[in-house]
């Protein structure tokens, strides 16, 4: 028990300097949270409409209402793969803490736009058949000292 206490010990007094050091050439900023899709065969122009129909009209809300700093829409021009990703969405925030309890806060705005569970849930499932997630990454943007 003593040996695995002092291994703590050790790892963390090593770890710190390392996240210190590191911080010290930069400032954090917001987050990003970027979700890369693939999008059917042949359903690109349904995809699309669904995202100006459905996402935009809530994103637009949210951006509103302060729950989220901006967003956007990026095509891939650049695939390197049949498999590759098609659209990245990407949500900006302000900082981590805007995440905490961010489903709760943007539930009533989602009901909002569709007008019940059942058709948002009918809307995603729709959105299913038109694409598929590749990737989910959160980013944090920096600002070099």
């Amino acid at each position: 028990m003593k040996k695995h206490f002092i291994s703590l010990v050790f790892t963390c007094a090593f770890l710190f300097p390392l996240s210190a050091m590191a911080q010290e050439h930069y400032t954090e900023g917001s987050v990003s949270r970027v979700l890369l899709l693939a999008v059917t065969p042949g359903k690109m122009n349904a995809f699309l409409s669904d995202l100006a129909e459905n996402l935009k009209p809530v994103l637009d809300d949210e951006k509103q209402q302060g729950l989220i700093s901006s967003y956007q829409v990026s095509l891939n021009t650049t695939k390197e793969t049949p498999e590759d990703w098609d659209v990245a969405i990407a949500i900006q925030y302000k900082n981590m803490a805007a995440l905490d309890g961010l489903t709760a806060k943007t539930d009533a705005l989602s009901l909002k736009h569709y007008g019940s569970k059942e058709v948002r849930q009918s809307a995603t499932d729709k959105r299913v058949e038109l694409a598929h997630l590749v990737g989910s990454r959160l980013t944090r943007q920096i600002t070099l000292k």
